[in-house]
């Protein structure tokens, strides 16, 4: 069961999510509240406590959930080490597997376009809408529990069961582009008709 409190630690609202209920989370208009948690389950509630969807496909514990900033969307994440797009409808846009075994945290950039996924492998990616991987952050030694993206996008903040945080750079698309013609500069060199199919590298 999830519980809705004022500030003053008022009872005021109950949403009889069954089941332990692992995270809630406000979508950004304040109208909808999602409860995720044990058996696949995950829920959207009108936020007067009437049900509004149910978000079926995940197996085993919902982890976590988190709305897109900008968009009516919002995504779950569980042990069965899928991340799944759901509309307001409760329809599901699209499942892609993270291959990170159980996935604990997810959360979206500032400006809805990534999504990064914390799992028990020690590991965080980040991913697209479309389900293509783009980042890896590896050096952890334990579960990550938690990240966070910087307000500029550029940075990414994680934290971890081996008491450590740490904040990684988030590369851009013209930076990638820079080192991957930086690495290929010497077969282009000897290869220039391979050269002129690449109009990125200079």
């Amino acid at each position: 069961m999830a519980k809705l409190w004022d500030l003053k630690g008022t009872k005021f609202r109950e949403f009889p999510h069954k089941g332990k209920v692992e995270t809630t989370k406000f979508s950004p208009d304040g109208k909808l509240l999602a409860t995720v948690g044990e058996n696949g389950t995950a829920l959207l509630w009108n936020i007067n406590g009437k049900p509004h969807k149910p978000l079926l496909g995940h197996k085993g514990y919902v982890n976590s959930v988190n709305f897109s900033p900008n968009e009516k969307k919002l995504a779950t994440a569980g042990d069965d080490g899928t991340v799944r797009l759901w509309d307001y409808s409760g329809k599901q846009l699209k499942e892609f597997k993270t291959y990170q075994g159980r996935v604990i945290q997810i959360n979206f950039s500032r400006d809805g376009k990534l999504l990064s996924t914390s799992s028990a492998s020690y590991t965080t990616r980040l991913w697209n809408l479309s389900g293509q991987q783009v980042a890896e952050f590896t050096g952890h030694q334990g579960n990550i529990k938690s990240a966070d993206f910087s307000p500029n996008g550029e940075l990414l903040a994680t934290a971890s069961d081996d008491n450590t945080a740490i904040v990684w750079r988030i590369r851009g698309l013209d930076e990638l582009l820079h080192e991957g013609c930086d690495r290929l500069k010497d077969y282009l060199v000897t290869n220039p008709d391979e050269k002129k199919k690449l109009s990125v590298c200079p």
